[in-house]
């Protein structure tokens, strides 16, 4: 079975967070999910 994919993407002017989208990766992760974090400004492609 595939794992859904999911995007976390994330963005403040002070970057902090950063750290809480990164946590909330790693449990999608845990779950079976495919997460991947990124930087809002980076993420420009979300159709996988």
């Amino acid at each position: 079975m595939n794992a859904k994919r999911v995007l976390i993407a994330h963005g403040s002017k002070a970057g902090a967070t950063a750290g809480i989208a990164e946590e909330i990766g790693r449990t999608l992760r845990d779950d079976g999910f495919d997460a991947v974090v990124l930087p809002a400004d980076t993420a420009t492609d979300v159709s996988g």
